[in-house]
């Protein structure tokens, strides 16, 4: 979606969130992983927010994020995600 290959965002790692959100966008990005934590297993939460492509242009996308894997203590250890371009 967004230009950049597997191997590219490997190399990146986590620095991909501060180089491709929008900054105005960032905070809800961080409240919506916060409340897929407390999300049942079959309940998606949404979201619809900017990110820069590799070409610099900023695209419109929207998220479902589902929880996936809980830990003995019933806490969201992983989470499904899909992100859709809603240019």
């Amino acid at each position: 979606l967004i230009g950049y290959t597997a191997d590219e965002l490997k190399e990146i790692g986590l620095k991909i969130v501060d180089l491709t959100f929008h900054p105005e966008d960032a905070p809800k990005v961080a409240h919506l992983i916060e409340k897929v934590k407390i999300l049942r297993d079959s309940e998606l939460a949404d979201l619809e927010y900017r990110v820069k492509d590799k070409n610099g242009d900023w695209k419109w996308l929207m998220s479902r994020v589902s929880p996936f894997k809980r830990n003995e203590k019933g806490e969201v250890t992983q989470f499904l995600s899909f992100a859709m371009d809603i240019n």
